[in-house]
């Protein structure tokens, strides 16, 4: 062990111990005998070398720490943000357990107090990720606060684990925290061993404070989705339970879980099993009872059509998301007709999904039933390579270099009152097929902000591609797309005149988007979010075509006010040249 070192710090401790171990004669203590005074040091040595004064000199050491002194509220926060992306997890493959977050309750003292006082960072729990002897101690940190219990991870029937992962559900599930259970997730995959009764059983215990109650679970070819019985939670349906998300597993229509509370329903299957599907009757009977229903989600679950059964739904007043999505070509036709059946005049966002396009009337029908009946006008229309929507944002969203344009095909982002349609297996050879005939259900003159995407720009093969789709779209005033060579199509376009009127001395009237005054120009990428290289020869045409654009637009007396153009589309010349027209904006 290296010598102590001579700071003042160990200066200040030889004289302290010097005071504590001094002779009798220099002290004021009363007289002692040689024994005495030779146990009394023996006692003085025991208490410096005891662990639990080395301890509280470390948290002494803690206490002047920035982080071991931050207010216990603010390391509340913490531990929430932390709990929220940092899950204790346990690896299938060798059985390790990584703790999360928890171990952030091994920092110091403080953490630690602060972390056990706190009873809702306890409801949250991973229930695979814990060994069983933890369990006990993890319920009695929670103090009878309502329970979050998530059962995740692919743990297979045959697994040489199952045993222990049965075990951990039954402790999870035993009729004492069943009574506590607010949130329910159950995600497993299914095998030829697995039965929903193994479920059933142990979900068979009342559950009076369920809120709410999510079952994926994950087919392989030879699977079947299965039907948990109407006996769970021993019959009584949970008086708050509101949110319900069923995946390849499903309760019966009849089902007393169904009720007016239920604000979420999420209702989907892998493929399309016939005898799981409802009748008409009972599937508008289910939903006409869900009179607080906030959002619908069905997928590969709707009811086959019966030219005798004819209903019409009138949605709940509170529905503010409805998602109907045929992912086999099966379901597309009765996903389309339950569409149809349901009304679309109340402010919601509203979206349909289907795998590919069927016959042109029913499709017309549905797209007319989705875009024509909206009670509030839409201002924005986004287009990528299998989807389009119509939007009423306040700000222009593709104008915003946050969100962009790439968001438009993935989904990535909702937005309220957003009418959304997807044809999902569509590829950019087909488009103007399949696809882009079905925009004529928008009302084109009522949108002021158009996006288009990578993908969708170069469906638009020529100049009268443009001005056949958008001809009446005479109000946009805004215009994001990707700097792509198919623009060149649309740069001729914008240039047109149309022809002036007898007498008429007033600037001239442009042919396609007459009221346009910003446009917004982004890098041309791949799916992947990559950057497409533009071969010198289209490069050129594109910046002759652009700068034309900005010329003809104002000798027109119909000039582009603003371009934005996103960083690595246009060199610094070409900026240059430009910003001498027009007003020009890097983001």
């Amino acid at each position: 062990m290296p010598s102590l070192p001579d700071t003042v710090g160990a200066q200040a401790w030889k004289t302290f111990l010097t005071s504590r171990f001094a002779s009798p004669s220099t002290t004021k203590t009363p007289r002692l005998t040689k024994t005495e005074r030779i146990a009394e040091l023996d006692h003085e040595l025991e208490i410096l070398q005891h662990s639990d004064f080395i301890t509280f000199a470390k948290r002494q050491r803690n206490a002047n720490l920035p982080s071991c002194s931050l207010p216990p509220e603010v390391l509340s926060r913490v531990f929430w943000y932390a709990q929220e992306g940092w899950k204790p997890r346990r690896s299938i493959d060798n059985d390790v357990i990584t703790l999360g977050w928890i171990i952030l309750t091994h920092v110091c003292n403080k953490w630690r107090e602060v972390a056990l006082s706190s009873s809702p960072l306890w409801c949250d729990v991973s229930c695979y990720a814990l060994p069983i002897g933890a369990v006990p101690a993890l319920i009695e940190r929670s103090r009878r606060s309502p329970l979050d219990l998530a059962f995740e991870g692919i743990f297979r029937g045959d697994d040489k684990k199952s045993p222990y992962t049965i075990a951990l559900r039954k402790i999870w599930l035993s009729r004492s925290v069943s009574s506590r259970v607010r949130s329910l997730t159950i995600e497993e995959m299914a095998t030829s061993r697995w039965h929903s009764r193994q479920w059933s059983s142990l979900i068979g215990n009342p559950m009076p404070a369920l809120e709410e109650l999510r079952i994926h679970i994950s087919l392989r070819e030879s699977d079947e989705a299965s039907v948990l019985p109407d006996t769970i939670f021993t019959s009584t349906s949970p008086l708050g339970l509101r949110s319900i998300s069923l995946f390849n597993c499903f309760l019966p229509w009849s089902s007393p879980l169904f009720t007016s509370n239920i604000t979420h329903l999420d209702l989907g299957e892998q493929e399309s099993t016939p005898t799981l599907l409802p009748s008409p009757a009972l599937f508008h009977q289910v939903l006409s009872r869900l009179q607080r229903l906030e959002s619908l989600s069905l997928m590969n679950i709707f009811p086959l059509p019966d030219p005798n059964d004819l209903f019409t739904t009138e949605l709940s007043d509170t529905l503010k998301d409805v998602t109907m999505s045929a992912t086999v070509i099966s379901m597309i036709e009765p996903c389309l007709k339950a569409f149809l059946s349901i009304t679309t005049t109340r402010p919601a966002r509203y979206s349909i999904d289907i795998f590919t396009a069927t016959e042109h009337a029913l499709m017309s029908e549905a797209l007319a039933h989705l875009f024509q009946p909206a009670p509030d006008p839409y201002k924005e229309l986004c287009i990528a390579s299998n989807a389009f929507s119509t939007l009423s944002p306040p700000e222009w969203t593709a104008g915003d270099p946050e969100t962009g344009l790439e968001w438009l095909g993935g989904g990535a982002y909702t937005f309220e009152l957003e009418r959304r349609f997807t044809l999902s297996d569509v590829e950019n050879s087909t488009l103007s097929i399949f696809y882009y005939p079905y925009l004529s259900f928008v009302r084109m003159d009522r949108i002021e902000r158009l996006s288009i995407a990578s993908g969708a720009v170069c469906a638009f093969r020529d100049d009268d591609a443009w001005k056949t789709t958008f001809r009446r779209a005479t109000q946009i005033s805004s215009l994001a797309l990707p700097y792509a060579p198919a623009l060149c199509h649309l740069f001729g376009a914008l240039e047109e005149t149309a022809a002036p009127s007898p007498g008429a001395t007033e600037a001239k009237e442009m042919t396609l988007f007459p009221a346009l005054k910003v446009v917004a120009l982004y890098l041309y990428e791949d799916a992947n979010a990559d950057a497409i290289d533009i071969d010198d020869i289209a490069s050129a045409q594109l910046r002759i075509e652009l700068l034309n654009l900005m010329h003809v637009r104002k000798d027109a007396g119909c000039p582009i006010e603003q371009l934005r153009v996103a960083k690595g589309v246009l060199g610094d010349a070409d900026i240059r040249g430009l910003a001498e027209i027009v007003t020009v904006e890097q983001f």
